[in-house]
């Protein structure tokens, strides 16, 4: 397991959706970036993307939520330079209700209904089954010091 993997503090899980962000640079927002959300957690994501990001730069990510988008401000912690292509994103402004609405698009399946197949969104049913037990356990770890 990768040393990212390692702190986390929540566990992130598959998802397959299209997703808006932008880059926020010297106190200017830049134009939108499409993506593909490929993973997401309730500290973080993974975007999928061709465009070149730095490193520590500040982005706005739009979360697609049932209903309407919010944004949520984060910053770029690390790339992924293979296949696929993009990087890990840490939300910093987010609060439980947000990170509630992330979850439950997850657990919904809603955010891997666009492009996923009937068996994709069947496994993944399965998968999440289990999400409430995996999420208890997780409130009752300490936080880190």
């Amino acid at each position: 397991m990768s040393k990212s993997h390692e702190r986390r503090r929540e566990p992130r899980f598959p998802t397959n959706i299209g997703i808006r962000f932008r880059v926020n640079a010297d106190g200017d927002t830049c134009e939108w970036i499409s993506g593909r959300l490929m993973t997401a957690g309730g500290n973080g994501l993974f975007i999928k993307t061709a465009r070149d990001l730095e490193t520590g730069a500040a982005v706005e990510v739009e979360l697609p939520f049932k209903g309407e988008a919010v944004c949520s401000a984060g910053v770029v912690l690390w790339e992924c330079p293979g296949e696929p292509h993009g990087y890990g994103i840490r939300l910093t402004e987010i609060d439980d209700e947000i990170r509630a609405q992330i979850l439950d698009e997850i657990t919904s399946g809603r955010w891997l209904s666009e492009g996923a197949s009937k068996k994709d969104k069947s496994d993944s049913r399965i998968f999440f089954a289990d999400l409430s037990a995996i999420l208890k356990e997780q409130k009752k770890k300490p936080e880190a010091e």
